[in-house]
């Protein structure tokens, strides 16, 4: 399954100026990073899609596989409720 595009932008509006989405591919993809040769998902763990939120100090604050969002929109409503 992949990516839910609208969710994505909804997601990422309701939490303007405070949440960037930013996708890293294994493939070229217009607007991703790209991983070609597969390190970094190699040391993130990642297999297939994955979900990592990072704080702006460099922590890791949620991650989950998958492309299902309703836990990271759980997540940000509990740390950004007024956002």
């Amino acid at each position: 399954m992949g990516w839910n595009a609208d969710r994505l932008a909804v997601c990422s509006s309701a939490n303007a100026g405070l949440v960037a989405v930013h996708q890293l591919a294994r493939d070229a993809a217009p607007g991703a990073l790209h991983d070609l040769d597969g390190q970094a998902f190699a040391r993130l763990g990642v297999d297939g899609a994955a979900q990592y939120l990072a704080r702006p100090d460099g922590h890791v604050g949620y991650r989950t596989s998958g492309t299902d969002l309703s836990g990271l929109e759980r997540y940000l409503a509990l740390w950004l409720p007024g956002a």
